[in-house]
């Protein structure tokens, strides 16, 4: 089951901001689902784009985008 779909953001941003990115991300997702539990399966960065999965309980998926 998909929650959220893939979300990208058109915007070209620095490693600092990407990184402050990533981390409010993080919390907003995991704010998000207070009580179930969610967890990153994936965090990659490739040419610039940096990709976040996350897990929510057993399956279901929340992919974002970076570029």
């Amino acid at each position: 089951m998909m929650l959220g779909g893939c979300m990208s953001l058109g915007v070209n941003l620095s490693v600092d901001d990407k990184q402050k990115l990533v981390s409010e991300l993080k919390m907003v997702v995991t704010n998000r689902f207070p009580n179930r539990e969610v967890k990153i399966i994936k965090q990659t960065q490739q040419q610039g784009t940096v990709s976040l999965h996350f897990e929510v309980n057993d399956g279901d998926l929340i992919k974002i985008d970076l570029p």
